[in-house]
């Protein structure tokens, strides 16, 4: 124990300390992912919970039907396709203070065997489907428009007991049916425990038998009369339609619609995938524990070396303080044990002189008794001041240990002082460092945001230029524009006056001879080329005019998409700038931990 606390002052463990926490946080995580990654291959069991199911009919209640229904799957595999269910409606017997005369009752028990399927994609080698019946009740599509939707089809068995009366004769009786039921659910929204409701689309229609009555009302007595007694079991010659659904189901389960009734042949596909990824997950997990072991080792090499250079500079100066305790100590006992000697020695004397006294002067024994005595008292003062002295000794050995214990634990705290001195130093020098990152990566925006500002005022320059030139060119083709205008209106204008010369000259007002006439018909010609040209040049203009208009829209749109640029280039100054915040406001805050 006194090794490790050793250790942990004298060396800086905090990087292996990490590399250490990082391998257990890796090791768990790993654990946990495996686990997981084991329950997620169950991916085809279902639980009691997510085979049942229970539904109700709109269509009915809007009718004025209560129902509601419960279904089971018949397997516990989310490719088993198959189920099987009970639905009761009805409303019987209502009570009435009289007789009414409109009866409106129905009671109907319903068995139903369904099965659902999943429109999937196939290949093109199976061709199309033939008839209208087969693309309804098959599965295969060369392109599934609806693949969340679930279509199922089944048959079902009823029993009816009834009473309707809507005009002057009604009809009461039992009936037994058995049809055939199509339709289909969608999804319409899961809960958060995974629970789910969903819309149920359908129909069903079957062949009936009926044993029935008719009889009438009569409102005077508020009573009823049998008018047709019952015949016997009928069968209708026609399919009755027995139910049309727009309803909701609710499933218990956390499977909901579109994760049940699978294909066999996709379940297995996926769960193959499922099991390679796991193959290649767990790869990836080797690799990378490899990676952390390599990881791993560099530290530990690296830190067992600056532990054993440590540990042994440590053990010299322990070994070095011991050594000297050792031989103080060692001193202190010799001294101690001399002193002792030299006592036993002075007793042993005295003990001695006192025999050869008490030989000697046995007559005296009074006087020898009261030396004896004083004797005795000396030699008690003299033990006294010998057990003080030893006291005092000890009392100094303990001032002396006391002193090197305080002299090791300053030796400690000047090393620790000195270590976080150093990391102060390290923690000013990156804040330093950030500082002088951040006051680049400014200044490098500064002189962004200036070649962005001088090259938006090149571009409202060159803008300027091109709209007055624009202008100008405007200008000068109105001004070309009326040029014609004037030049096409002379020569109307001769024209006509020709025209009226060649009247004139048709009509015998004029006694020239024909050379008018022959000069009036050049002028058309020159006339009818002059205004040609001036057709030819307007349609020039204007496809001059059209192109300006596309060229201007065309450097709008340029326009349009520089300022997006810009826009999205100042996005990205900001996101930055508050990316190097949060790193300085991190590091600080990790140079005020480390403090």
């Amino acid at each position: 124990m006194l090794y490790i606390k050793v250790l942990i002052k004298t060396v800086n463990l905090k990087g292996l300390k990490y590399c250490v926490l990082l391998m257990i946080l890796f090791s768990s995580s790993c654990a946990f992912a495996q686990k997981k990654m084991a329950d997620d291959h169950k991916l085809d069991s279902l639980t009691f919970s997510d085979r049942i199911s229970l539904r109700t009919n709109g269509f009915d209640w809007m009718i004025l039907l209560a129902n509601v229904g419960i279904e089971v799957d018949l397997g516990k595999y989310n490719w088993s396709r198959n189920a099987i269910g009970l639905n009761v409606r009805g409303n019987w017997n209502t009570k009435h203070t009289y007789n009414p005369g409109l009866v409106y009752n129905l009671f109907e028990v319903r068995a139903e065997f369904r099965n659902y399927w999943h429109t999937r994609k196939t290949s093109n080698d199976l061709g199309p489907h033939r008839h209208t019946y087969e693309k309804i009740l098959s599965g295969r599509r060369r392109r599934p428009k609806h693949p969340r939707t679930t279509w199922y089809r089944g048959a079902y068995l009823a029993y009816d007991d009834y009473s309707f009366l809507f005009g002057k004769e009604g009809v009461q009786g039992q009936a037994y049916t058995l049809g055939f039921q199509y339709g289909v659910i969608r999804p319409l929204y899961i809960f958060q425990s995974g629970r789910s409701v969903d819309l149920d689309f359908g129909f069903s229609a079957g062949f009936c038998l009926t044993d029935y009555e008719k009889y009438s009302h009569d409102s005077q007595t508020s009573s009823y009369h049998t008018t047709e007694p019952k015949s016997g079991l009928e069968f209708v010659p026609f399919p009755v339609l027995t139910e049309a659904r727009v309803g909701l189901v609710y499933r218990f389960g956390k499977a909901n619609v579109y994760t049940k009734y699978r294909w066999r042949y996709d379940v297995d596909l996926a769960y193959q995938e499922k099991v390679l990824a796991d193959l290649d997950y767990r790869a990836e997990l080797r690799k990378r524990d490899q990676d952390y072991l390599k990881i791993y080792r560099f530290y530990q090499n690296k830190y067992d070396s600056l532990l054993i250079i440590n540990m042994r500079n440590h053990e010299s100066i322990i070994d070095q303080k011991l050594a000297d305790t050792r031989d103080m100590k060692r001193k202190a006992d010799k001294a101690r044990e001399e002193q002792a000697r030299k006592i036993q020695e002075q007793a042993r004397a005295k003990q001695r002189e006192e025999r050869i006294k008490a030989q000697e002067e046995k007559a005296r024994e009074d006087s020898i008794a009261l030396v004896d005595k004083a004797n005795a008292r000396k030699v008690e003062e003299q033990v006294r001041a010998q057990i003080e002295a030893d006291k005092q000794k000890e009392a100094e050995e303990r001032k002396m240990e006391k002193a090197l214990d305080a002299e090791e634990r300053a030796l400690l705290k000047q090393q620790a002082a000195e270590e976080r001195k150093m990391e102060k130093q390290m923690a000013e020098e990156d804040r330093k460092y950030e500082a002088e990152k951040r006051k680049r990566m400014n200044e490098a925006y500064a002189e962004q945001r200036k070649y962005d500002a001088e090259q938006k005022a090149l571009q409202r320059e060159r803008e300027a230029q091109e709209a007055a030139k624009e202008k100008e060119r405007i200008a000068k083709d109105k001004e070309w524009q009326r040029t014609l205008d004037r030049q096409e209106k002379e020569a109307k204008k001769k024209r006509a006056e020709q025209l009226k010369k060649q009247s004139r000259v048709l009509n015998g007002e004029d006694d020239d001879d024909g050379f008018s006439s022959y000069a009036g018909d050049d002028d058309d010609d020159d006339a009818d080329s002059k205004a040609e040209a001036a057709k030819a040049d307007r349609d020039a203009k204007k496809k001059a005019q059209e192109e300006a208009k596309a060229k201007a829209k065309a450097e709008k749109e340029a326009a349009k998409e520089a300022a997006k640029a810009e826009k999205e280039a100042a996005k990205a100054e900001k996101e930055a700038k508050k990316k190097a915040e949060a790193e300085a406001k991190a590091a600080a805050k990790a140079a005020k931990n480390n403090n």
